[in-house]
């Protein structure tokens, strides 16, 4: 999983983005912030994380609670378990 934050642009930044988007064919140029390689590093470093079984099941009962228990909206994503912790690698 991925966060990615963006924010609101101003107004003027708006405008920018209208004008720039009515037209056909410019190109445009983007930054790079994180390169590819410590993305991927980045996720090998995840999978040596130990989640004990304890915290995983509260984890899944926090993801349900709103809906099961409390039947109400709650700010967390329909899918909040795919940014869960990965299951335990088998024991060697």
């Amino acid at each position: 999983m991925l966060k990615l934050k963006i924010g609101y642009p101003t107004k003027d930044e708006e405008l920018k983005i209208m004008r720039r988007m009515a037209k056909t064919g410019e190109k445009l140029t983007l930054n790079t912030v994180v390169s590819s390689k410590k993305i991927l590093d980045a996720r090998e470093v995840i999978n040596e994380i130990y989640v004990d079984k304890k915290l995983k099941s509260i984890l899944s009962t926090w993801f349900l609670l709103p809906e099961i228990l409390l039947n109400i909206s709650f700010p967390t994503s329909p899918i909040s378990s795919l940014s869960a912790p990965l299951p335990e690698p088998p024991s060697i």
